[in-house]
């Protein structure tokens, strides 16, 4: 197998920026821009399997165009711009034309998509790689068409979806390939998954089923978090000192697991995300969140994303950080 067995956020490989000495941040390490909120499937544990309760609105360009130009406002460029968010970005046509638009710009040392995969064939996958994207995360929701049209509620044929993977990764240019699943769909056919995509991308992965959204009910009850490590939950979310989630109408929310739109800290439509990055609402709520007094936002105070998704842990110097955000 060529590819490297790795989780597809490798926590103990990646340089990370220590909050403790840096906090405040200028300018955020990421921002996660979602260019579509729409999903084509309805997985059995995502929110989007009810399209009653989510939302499906389709970023436009002119306001994406505004959020990239806000972008070179900061005093830094970003480590990271994450394009997707709660849905299926490739249903943006402009999807490439946003990414060239951010690589000539050069706002960010990386710009990376989370897809299902559904939409690449060969006339996509050109126009992507063209782009100068740097990263693509692919998560496969079926190891065959009858699974994927359990799971996901989707017709696909799987044999054509593994071609245009294979189509990707032979035209790849510089731009890394990554494959996930999880345990639950590679359960009694992990290697079969790992003979399906092992050669046929950069980097290859098995997440854990977790129950990391808010108001969506699981009988999962996992021992291991989503990247198979221990749980190790933390109280102060260091989420909000370091990212913000654009979502395709342009508000902005403190959360990357924020579907609801709930933890709202400013449109921008009407202001510029610098503005947002520095105003009173995510000012007062990292306040209230150094305090320990997170249960004042509802989607905060049971935050399953603290319990499983192995955040990086600022308690032990909340209050130093507290202090030097007061000064």
């Amino acid at each position: 197998m060529k590819a490297k067995v790795t989780p597809r956020i490798n926590w103990k490989e990646s340089p990370r920026t220590d909050l403790c000495k840096s906090i405040p941040l200028e300018t955020p390490i990421h921002v996660f821009i979602d260019p579509s909120a729409a999903c084509n499937f309805s997985c059995e544990f995502c929110f989007n399997r009810d399209k009653t309760k989510s939302f499906h609105d389709i970023m436009k360009m002119d306001l994406f165009n505004k959020i990239a130009d806000d972008l070179t406002q900061f005093p830094q460029k970003l480590k990271t711009i994450k394009m997707y968010g709660f849905g299926e970005p490739l249903l943006n046509k402009n999807f490439p034309d946003m990414i060239s638009t951010l690589k000539k710009l050069n706002v960010s040392d990386r710009i990376e998509t989370t897809t299902n995969g559904w939409w690449l064939n060969s006339d996509k996958i050109d126009q992507i790689i063209s782009s100068g994207l740097d990263r693509i995360v692919i998560s496969v929701d079926g190891l065959s068409s009858i699974q994927f049209k359990q799971i996901t509620g989707a017709k696909v044929d799987f044999e054509k979806y593994v071609e245009n993977i294979k189509y990707l990764y032979d035209h790849r240019e510089n731009c890394i390939v990554h494959i996930k699943t999880t345990n639950e769909i590679s359960d009694g056919c992990k290697d079969h998954f790992f003979n399906t995509f092992g050669d046929i991308c950069d980097e290859i992965s098995i997440d854990n089923v977790v129950p990391l959204w808010h108001e969506i009910e699981s009988e999962v009850k996992p021992i291991k978090n989503i990247y198979n490590g221990e749980i190790l939950p933390v109280e102060t979310c260091p989420y909000i000192f370091y990212h913000m989630t654009i979502h395709a109408n342009g508000l902005v929310s403190s959360c990357f697991v924020d579907w609801e739109r709930k933890n709202i800290i400013g449109d921008v439509n009407n202001k510029s995300l610098i503005a947002i990055w520095k105003g009173s609402q995510l000012k007062h709520m990292r306040q209230d969140h150094l305090l320990g007094q997170r249960s004042k936002y509802e989607i905060c105070k049971n935050c399953k994303q603290l319990v499983y998704g192995q955040p990086d842990n600022i308690d032990n110097c909340a209050i130093k950080i507290f202090e030097r955000m007061m000064l």
